[in-house]
């Protein structure tokens, strides 16, 4: 019988990520300034997918609802839904990292 073989996760790269989600503020002042707070967070996803590991266990519902509301539906969406999609998305990311982490003590991830 053949074995299935286990996802591979930088321990290294998954503590930075962590780290680098820490520092993004996600307060702003007025509706536009919600464009560097997603740059960020897209950043951060773009670098967790490069040198984390499997790069299809980052991907995040809210932060691409995040850019559709940014650069489709801009005059439809309040201040306070972007404020709203923001926490959503930064918290979704580090979930997902922190699973991946719990997957590792598990036995089903190698995290080297």
């Amino acid at each position: 019988m053949i074995k299935p073989e286990k996802a591979a996760y930088s321990r290294l790269a998954l503590n930075e990520g962590l780290k680098q989600l820490k520092a993004v503020h996600l307060t702003a002042a007025r509706k536009n300034c919600y464009y560097p707070i997603y740059s960020n967070l897209n950043e951060i996803k773009n670098w967790l997918e490069d040198y984390g590991g499997n790069r299809h266990a980052f991907y995040c519902y809210h932060l691409e609802e995040y850019r559709n509301r940014l650069y489709s539906h801009y005059k439809e969406t309040t201040k306070a839904d972007f404020a709203r999609l923001a926490r959503l998305a930064k918290r979704d990311m580090t979930e997902n990292i922190l699973s991946i982490f719990r997957e590792g003590e598990a036995g089903n991830v190698d995290i080297v």
